[in-house]
């Protein structure tokens, strides 16, 4: 997409990539507010439905925005349709990456008579029989299928597509297929199942705050067990820390319990508290995510309009730009594959797995570090080469230097590397360390942190910009890419990747680990807000 804008909207590189960095960071911090509203408000039907509506919207938008029919030259009223659809996507991705894993769970029968199991034996349907009779097996079939067809059609297609000259053809093909596919699921719209929504950790978590702020002036009893004690299960049992909230779960001796009970905003559970705990604790954890998105935000800018410059022979063979991305995400899954591998091989040591997924975090942010250097050294080569070919004139900046782009697969691996590592990593760590029930929250927060961090990248850019000029210096961002020192700015994000890996150590030496007692879980689930963007990738 960055591509698009700088070759056809013709904006200078920082413009562009700004653009792209808050269209990406703002759909992913979405994912939290999506994830509360099919909990709490509109159920994971409504919420699927109208992401589904809004994204064949927001599709034919960016279509229209490019095509010639409604202006051989850029409008306005192009601009403004392009603008307009971008929101509309990112709503779009955030809500079905929220909903489509309910979605499909719903429509899936959980039991299975063995008369049913016996019928389709007899009739042959031998692999459908074992697969239906187990729920979760049956589940992870769908989504295996789905998968797979939404990868090889994402990127055998964008693969192909990157061969068409036409940007309106391009994005007119990737509408109709959005089209489609939202025709085809609104024909069954009467038969699906709905759902209703249960209540999010996200109210519990306020709730607890309100009430402990309420109470502030109370005394907290000495035995825990004169806090209010729900009977509900799963319960969590009473910790010493943040002791400070344990006010939320005071029982008011002048009142009756029933009646405290009415009021939610004034009486919290046990359990209910040490929910808000585990949230508070997590913040400081959270925080290192920030610096993953600021990396991660280079791939698909910077990165990209690099290789558009570069030479895309390999041999004879013209190779589209659109191969360094399908190689980007083949070893991202490369990595988490791996991952797994260790998940498994460590399953035996149940006093060491949990410290698999902290471990995993830490390699991944040292993958930044490694990805910022050789893109550092990279960049420097090619400018060599640029200026030795006198390719610096701002006229010739779209000219193809003689450096072949698979020059940048070595921090694409590394880049891989981050985002396979910590997706697994981060997903795993949720499920060993916190209650289920806040585990897709908590997932959904981390990837809404990372989504900050991409959107801070534009504020990164800016101020590192406006400090490279003091003394009189040229900023490090001019108009054009090879006018730019985006090598210096590489140096100066490994520089901040490598505090943040001390940073992340000294917070992960001082979390206080708890031994798992869930079994081995799947991977990744397909869908989530990182997956979806393989759909944006054939645009870059």
């Amino acid at each position: 997409m960055v591509t698009y804008l700088t070759d056809v909207w013709n904006l200078n590189l920082t413009h562009a990539t700004a653009i792209i960095n808050i269209f990406v960071g703002a759909r992913d911090m979405l994912l939290v507010g999506m994830v509360f509203l099919v909990d709490a408000v509109l159920g994971f039907h409504h919420v699927f439905l109208i992401s589904a509506i809004l994204n064949c919207i927001g599709m034919i938008l960016l279509a229209l925005s490019s095509a010639p029919i409604l202006s051989k030259e850029l409008s306005n009223t192009q601009k403004s349709l392009y603008y307009t659809s971008l929101p509309l996507l990112a709503i779009g991705y955030a809500g079905h990456a929220a909903s489509y894993q309910r979605s499909l769970e719903s429509q899936i029968d959980k039991k299975v008579t063995y008369q049913e199991l016996w019928n389709n034996i007899k009739e042959g349907v031998k692999i459908m029989a074992v697969i239906i009779c187990d729920y979760r097996l049956m589940i992870k079939s769908y989504k295996f299928i789905g998968g797979i067809t939404t990868f090889v059609l994402s990127h055998v297609g964008g693969f192909a597509i990157q061969f068409v000259k036409s940007w309106a053809l391009r994005f007119g093909v990737a509408t109709i297929f959005v089209t489609v596919s939202t025709l085809f699921y609104l024909t069954g719209i009467g038969s699906y199942r709905k759902g209703t929504p249960s209540g999010s950790p996200i109210t519990t978590f306020f709730r607890v705050m309100v009430a402990s702020c309420s109470k502030r002036s109370l005394t907290l009893p000495r035995d825990a067990n004169e806090l209010y004690h729900e009977n509900v299960v799963p319960a969590m049992s009473h910790s010493n820390r943040l002791r400070c909230l344990d006010r939320a779960a005071i029982i008011v001796p002048n009142t009756t319990l029933e009646e405290q009970k009415l009021n939610r905003w004034k009486l919290c559970s046990v359990t209910e508290v040490e929910e808000a705990k585990v949230i508070f604790l997590m913040i400081p954890l959270w925080m290192n995510f920030a610096m993953c998105g600021v990396v991660t935000s280079i791939g698909s800018t910077y990165f990209m309009e690099q290789g558009n410059r570069m030479n895309p022979y390999l041999g004879k063979l013209k190779l589209p730009l659109f191969t360094l991305l399908v190689f980007h995400k083949l070893v991202e899954s490369l990595f988490s594959f791996l991952c797994g591998l260790v998940r498994v091989r460590d399953k035996v040591r149940d006093n060491r797995r949990k410290y698999v997924a902290p471990i995993g975090m830490a390699v991944a942010m040292l993958c930044s570090i490694l990805c910022c250097i050789t893109a550092a050294a990279v960049e420097r080569r090619r400018l060599d080469v640029v200026k030795s070919h006198g390719l610096m004139d701002k006229t010739k900046d779209k000219d193809k230097i003689p450096m072949t782009m698979f020059w940048l697969i070595p921090q694409y691996v590394f880049l891989s590397g981050l985002n396979g590592i910590s997706n697994y990593c981060s997903t795993r760590f949720f499920n060993d360390q916190v209650p289920e029930s806040l585990s897709d929250y908590l997932l959904a927060i981390s990837l809404g942190v990372t989504g900050a961090g991409i959107m801070g990248s534009v504020v990164t850019v800016y101020a590192v910009g406006k400090v490279s000029e003091i003394g009189g210096n040229p900023s490090w961002f001019q108009d054009t890419l090879n006018k730019s020192r985006l090598d210096n700015y590489y140096w100066f994000l490994a520089a901040l990747s490598s505090i943040n890996l001390v940073l992340y150590a000294l917070v992960a030496l001082q979390f206080l680990y708890r031994d798992s007692t869930k079994s081995e879980i799947e991977p990744p689930e397909e869908g989530t807000v990182t997956e979806d963007t393989k759909c944006l990738d054939c645009f870059n």
